[in-house]
């Protein structure tokens, strides 16, 4: 198997986890090998989970559309995952198409990193304004 960076996530077409790393793991608390199979949406933050769904669909779609480079990838998204405690955190996940020699699209990897700065500019970085 490649590898795979700590903040690395490799999810299916429907957001079932097929690998996830150390950090994704240590921030939800999970240990890596219990990981694979679970929903990635088990993980969003309730106030979170509508808006992530949507994200993922949508960046599944445009993936799956526009993939003929394998440089494609979408915006990242702002998205309040639970902590080990339950208390929200703000992470910035990032997707990209994982494809077949063929350019056919069967899952997505994503980077999770912790968001930083204020919720105020966070909140304007998710809507594209400066």
């Amino acid at each position: 198997m490649p590898y795979f960076g700590k903040d690395a996530l490799i999810l299916d077409l429907k957001g079932r986890i097929e690998f996830a790393g150390s950090f994704f793991c240590d921030l939800v608390g999970i240990e890596v090998n219990q990981a694979p199979g679970m929903s990635v949406f088990d993980f969003v933050y309730p106030g979170h989970l509508h808006g992530a769904h949507a994200y993922f669909c949508v960046t599944a779609a445009i993936i799956a559309r526009h993939c003929r480079s394998k440089r494609s990838q979408a915006a990242p998204f702002l998205v309040r995952l639970r902590k080990r405690d339950g208390t929200p955190v703000w992470t910035e996940i990032q997707a990209a198409p994982v494809q077949t020699p063929s350019g056919e699209v069967y899952a997505m990897t994503a980077t999770v990193v912790l968001a930083s700065g204020p919720e105020r500019e966070r909140k304007r970085r998710a809507k594209g304004r400066k």
